[in-house]
This record gives C-alpha cells, structure tokens and sequence, in this order.
C-alpha cells in the first residue's frame, strides 16, 4: 500500500455508512471504496490487539466496523443456583 496526497481520483473516495436503521448489518459502520473496506489486521498471539489498519476486501466482518454499537453478548447466567 502507498500513501500520498489525494488528488480526487476515484479510488481515492471513500462512503462512510453509519448506522442507518435501511443497511443491512454487513454494511454497517464501515468506511467503503468500491469492493474495499478499511479493516483492522495484526493481531496475534504475543499482541492480540489490532496493530494496523489496512484496506482489504469487504466482509462485514467485526474488523471492519468504525464507530459501531458494541455487540452485546447474551449474559445471562442459567443452570445456577444461590444459596
């Protein structure tokens, strides 16, 4: 990847879709040029937060959301008991 000044060249435009309740949740929160999506990349086992932001093939995978509500996981704790 270069980078350098923008010079308005198409591949230089990138849309950002928010949150808009019409998207589909692929869509959502990400930052798009034509079939690219800003995405986050090196994570790994000595450092397993992400180190680098990158331009890869869109997904809708988690590491290309941008300012996104958080994924709530279902908490809810069953098959306890308090004594």
């Amino acid at each position: 990847m270069t980078i350098k000044a923008c010079d308005g060249l198409p591949w230089q435009t990138w849309t950002i879709y928010g949150g808009n309740k019409s998207l589909n949740y692929s869509t959502k929160f990400t930052l798009v040029s034509g079939l690219l999506c800003l995405g986050l990349s090196g994570a790994n086992a000595e450092l397993p937060a992400w180190s680098t932001i990158d331009v890869e093939t869109c997904t809708g995978a988690t590491e290309q959301k941008w300012n996104a509500v958080p994924n709530l996981l279902n908490s809810t704790v069953i098959n306890t008991h308090e004594n």
